[in-house]
Formats: structure tokens, C-alpha cells, sequence
């Protein structure tokens, strides 16, 4: 295979893409918790937190509705509708956000950045995810990696100037929420986001979203729960210092998810491409899933294993010797990253399907069983560890749940509502 060829490979790119993404990522908690105290970092993630559930929400709306209907159809309508949907939740919420604000509520030092700066931050970003979506639903994962390369390559290095400069919180924010910004205003300048087609779309192309969104958005609202509820009760029932100390070590299992999410990205529109209900074409899906799922597992095991026993130098690599108590944090989030491949293919099989509904029920199962786990462990225990173990009961759980469902699915021969009665059945 030919340089060109692996240049333009979208699994390639894709996992390109996402390793930039998480790179990223990586390096900026490495620099970070550096620069800044225990208690600022803390902070910072805490408003990424929130910051990442209000954009999985807008995403939940549209953003596999869209990929799955553009994919089958080129119908760029589809893409008129993402943008109207996508621009009413991110105003109404810009508005209360800033309404809040305006009011002068009191906040603790934990929660400082999040009204003033979320609502800015989410108009900056409104084209640039606009943009990630239809590029997905082209198969254009050459221009995703250029949209996340404008954005983190410079946000990068103003943090590493963090080294020379003192920067504070809110100003580490906004340089977030211009870049965002440029980025998104290259988007539209080049032509990624079609926003033209907000004047073809009907109310029909938003019925059709709709109707796919509604359980996407719940799968990706829960989902999202499941990493966020962690941080939310630890900070609550214990301090942002810990909540530093739990989250650094998640940051070497994203390493895992690499793979795990280029993935995810591209048999999205490739199963979506297919013709689903007959004996045929599950025959197909269920072939690729466990071809999908003996790779991924054979690829992720051995770096699930290194992060088990070399826990302790690749904490400290990370954060530095005030995070070294993080180690058996990280040798819990390595045995649960053992299930992550099943789980993840899991959703997006029954997502590609056209069964959404049974994705969000196995999420929002897992998000119940972990949030409640983690109030009765940080009651008996206050102790953070025990809310890892809780993350590993949780995955077996939605594993279980929806290899069930998954094998009902492959194996029923009908679709719509006698499909779901059937899948429920077997289920339950």
C-alpha cells in the first residue's frame, strides 16, 4: 500500500484524528497540572466537564441522526436541519447561561468559569461541530484532522507558555473560545458546514432527525453522565484536589479509547450505507462486528495490561510526584478499559442498526447503576478508589445488558415495532 493510499484512508485519518484529539489532551493536564495548583486544576476541569455535557448534548440532537441520513442519501437538506436544530439549543442555553450570569449569583471558587465564559465558548464552537458532523457524513476525515489540528496545535502552545507566563484561569478560557472561534469561521470559509442549506431544509428533514435525536441524545446525555457523575460527586462530597487526583490517571486509559473512537467514527456511515431488516444484511453486520471486536481487542489488550503494571512511573510521568498516590487509580481504569471495545461497538451496532432505543436503555441502565454506586461507596468510604471499582461493575453491566439485545437484533428477521417487541422481550 502506497503512501497516497494510507494519506487518504479514512480509518487512518480517523484514528489520526482522534490520537490528536487525545494527545492533545494529555499534554495539556500534563502541562497544566504543573502550572497550576491542585485546586485550580481541579477548577479546569470541572468547567470542561460542563462544558463537554452541554456539548454532547447539542451533538446528542443531531450529530448521528445526521451522519446516518446524509450517508444514505446525500441529501444535504438533512444538513439545513442540523444547523436549525443545533442553532436553537445553543442559543436558548447561551441565553440562560448569561441571564444567570447577569444576575449576580454567587458562586464558589469551583464554579467561577462556568456562567461567564460557557455561553461564549458554545456560540464560538456552534460551526466548527456543525462542521465535524457533515465532514463525518462525507467520509472526509482528511478535514476533521484539520479541524482539530487548528485548534489544538496553537492552544497547545500558548499553555506550554504557561511555563514563562502566569496565566490565569479566565484567561486560559478565552484563548480556548477564540480559537474555537477562528476555527469554526475557517470552517464556513472553506465550505465544510453547508450552512447555505439552512434555506432547503422542510420540517420533514427536522421530524426525521428528531425522531432519531431523541434517543441519541439521551445515549450520548447518559453517557456522558457515566464519566461526569464521578467528578461531580467527588467534588462534592470531597474536594477539587481529588477530583484532580482521579481524573489525571483516566487521561493514560484515553490512550485506550484512541482506537476505540476512530473507529466508532467510521463504521458509523459505513453500516448506515446498508439496507437493514432482511436476513442478508445482518448476516453482514453481525459478521463486521466481531471482526471489529477481535482487532480492537487484540490491539488494546496489551496496552491495557502495561497500564496495569506500570501504573506507578506513568502517573508520576504524567502529573508529577504530588499525583503518585494516583497509581492504583490507574490499575483500576485498566481493568475496566478490558470492556470498553465490546461496549463501545455494542452502541454503535445498535445505533447503525436503526435501534437507537435500546443504546440509550443500556446507557442510561449504566448511568443509574454508577451514580448510585458511587453515593453509597463515597458514604461508606470517602475514598476515591472505591469509585473506580464502581465504574468497572458498571461497564459489565451495559456489556451484558446489550450483548443480549445485540444478539436478539441479529437474529430477528423484521423490523419497526415487531423488531423492538421482540428485542424488549428477549431482553428482559
Amino acid at each position: 500500500m502506497t503512501l497516497k493510499v494510507l494519506l487518504h484512508n479514512p480509518r487512518l485519518l480517523s484514528l489520526v484524528g482522534v490520537g490528536v484529539s487525545a494527545a492533545s489532551g494529555f499534554l495539556g493536564v500534563m502541562v497544566l497540572a504543573r502550572i497550576l495548583t491542585p485546586g485550580e486544576l481541579g477548577t479546569w476541569i470541572l468547567y470542561l466537564a460542563v462544558w463537554t455535557f452541554l456539548d454532547m448534548l447539542r451533538s446528542g440532537l443531531v450529530h448521528t441522526a445526521l451522519v446516518r441520513y446524509y450517508a444514505a442519501s446525500h441529501d444535504s437538506r438533512y444538513t439545513g436541519a442540523a444547523w436549525a436544530i443545533s442553532g436553537a439549543f445553543t442559543i436558548l442555553v447561551s441565553v440562560l447561561l448569561g441571564g444567570a450570569g447577569l444576575m449576580g449569583l454567587e458562586l464558589s471558587d469551583e464554579w467561577r468559569l462556568v456562567l461567564p465564559q460557557l455561553p461564549w465558548l458554545l456560540l464560538a464552537t456552534w460551526p466548527y461541530s456543525v462542521a465535524l458532523w457533515q465532514r463525518q457524513a462525507e467520509n472526509r476525515f482528511d478535514h476533521i484532522l484539520r479541524l482539530r489540528l487548528g485548534f489544538t496545535l496553537p492552544f497547545l502552545a500558548f499553555v506550554a507558555l504557561g511555563f514563562w507566563y502566569n496565566w490565569s484561569l479566565e484567561s486560559i478560557a478565552w484563548v480556548q473560545t477564540l480559537l474555537y472561534l477562528l476555527v469554526s469561521l475557517g470552517a464556513v470559509a472553506a465550505g465544510w458546514t453547508h450552512w447555505q442549506a439552512l434555506r432547503t431544509f422542510k420540517m420533514q428533514q427536522v421530524r426525521e432527525l428528531w425522531s432519531f435525536g431523541r434517543y441519541t441524545i439521551g445515549t450520548l446525555l447518559c453517557t456522558n453522565l457515566l464519566k461526569s457523575s464521578d467528578t461531580f460527586l467527588i467534588g462534592y462530597y470531597l474536594s477539587s484536589a481529588v477530583v484532580a487526583a482521579y481524573n489525571l490517571p483516566y487521561k493514560l486509559i484515553e490512550i485506550v479509547e484512541i482506537p476505540l473512537r476512530s473507529v466508532m467514527a467510521t463504521l458509523l456511515p459505513q453500516l448506515s450505507q446498508l439496507q437493514y431488516g432482511d436476513r442478508k444484511s445482518m448476516e453482514q453486520a453481525k459478521a463486521l462486528f466481531f471482526k471489529e471486536l477481535k482487532l480492537l481487542t487484540l490491539v488494546l489488550v496489551p496496552v491495557s495490561v502495561l497500564c496495569f503494571f506500570l501504573a506507578e512511573p506513568l502517573v508520576v510521568l504524567l502529573g508529577g510526584e504530588a499525583y503518585r498516590e494516583s497509581a492504583i487509580l490507574l490499575q483500576v481504569f485498566a481493568v475496566y478499559s478490558l470492556l470498553l471495545p465490546a461496549d463501545r461497538l455494542i452502541g454503535v451496532t445498535l445505533d447503525s442498526l436503526g435501534r437507537p432505543r435500546f443504546n440509550t436503555i443500556k446507557v442510561v441502565l449504566m448511568a443509574v447503576f454508577n451514580i448510585i454506586g458511587d453515593i453509597v461507596v463515597l458514604h461508606v468510604w470517602a475514598d476515591p478508589v472505591p469509585v473506580a471499582v464502581v465504574t468497572i461493575g458498571t461497564v459489565v453491566l451495559g456489556v451484558v445488558f446489550g450483548g443480549v439485545v445485540l444478539r436478539s437484533v441479529f437474529d430477528s428477521e423484521v423490523s419497526g415495532a415487531e423488531a423492538e417487541s421482540k428485542v424488549l422481550s428477549a431482553a428482559s
